[in-house]
């Protein structure tokens, strides 16, 4: 007899202790093997890994803030851990100190903290990454484990909802409407939300579509027609292209007598270049 094995995405939930490295990937949202080494200008191995691969900017981001924000709590004691160094040291000094002092630097990949500990400390910041604290960010209507008013509908059209902006925003509709791409992620998709016996997904795509007026905006705008035109004017008799003779419209003509008098006079003439000097 064989079982299945066990799901990627909860392989971790077995671990009761995490190495920063470890740690600061799973709040990023990231699985700890997808921290790679560092390689300096000349090819060698930096002594430790803290490169995130296969992310986003904003899973870097995080896990990069995650990382300098655990080792910073450890070294002053605010996140209790069981602290390895390596082999390095470095010299540091405070602002009431003259002298220098030396100190061993964290490994992030030894040094290890207890689940409870560092549940309790991202607690204390108000953190809440999903890895640490299930449904802790999720609004009832999303969670599906024991709670008696989840709608599978209405959860699968959220999802589909963030899908179709996501791909709106990156550009990868696929050059389909918002409702098509939505009612073909529904029909991937809505099934994991528990949405069953459902055969055409375009009722629950129009609720998501906020594309209402449908259609593509036009690559130019069309020219406003009130906008004054040059028009052309060809003599019947013994005229040739070159003869055209080019007329303004009425609303391009100003005449004399409507322009405003000049203040420059004097002695009731003019100055021949209107200049007041």
């Amino acid at each position: 007899m064989s079982w299945d094995c066990l799901p990627m995405n909860q392989l971790f939930g077995l671990m009761d202790s995490f190495s920063i490295i470890e740690a600061s990937a799973l709040i990023a949202g990231k699985a700890p093997d997808d921290v790679i080494p560092e390689y300096d200008c000349n090819g060698s191995q930096i002594s430790e890994p803290y490169i995130l691969a296969n992310a986003t900017d904003d899973q870097k981001t995080v896990f990069n803030m995650a990382l300098n924000g655990i080792v910073s709590s450890i070294e002053s004691g605010r996140l209790k851990a069981l602290i390895k160094t390596t082999s390095l040291t470095q010299l540091y000094k405070t602002d009431i100190e003259s002298d220098w002092n030396a100190k061993y630097i964290l490994s992030k990949n030894e040094t290890r903290i207890n689940r409870e500990e560092l549940v309790r400390w991202l607690d204390s910041r108000n953190c809440y990454p999903d890895f640490f604290f299930k449904n802790k960010n999720k609004p009832l209507y999303l969670i599906q484990d024991k709670n008696p008013q989840y709608s599978p509908k209405l959860c699968a059209i959220i999802y589909a909802w963030e899908a179709t902006k996501e791909a709106e925003q990156s550009n990868q509709l696929g050059g389909v409407s918002v409702k098509k791409f939505a009612s073909s992620w529904l029909g991937k998709h809505a099934p994991e939300y528990g949405v069953e016996g459902v055969t055409n997904y375009d009722d629950m795509a129009s609720i998501v579509n906020w594309n209402t007026k449908g259609g593509r905006l036009a690559d130019k705008p069309t020219p406003m027609n009130t906008i004054p035109r040059l028009s052309m004017n060809t003599e019947d008799s013994g005229s040739n292209h070159n003869d055209e003779k080019m007329l303004m419209v009425d609303s391009l003509v100003i005449d004399k007598c409507d322009l405003k008098p000049n203040h420059y006079h004097i002695n009731g003439n003019s100055l021949d270049d209107d200049l007041p000097f």
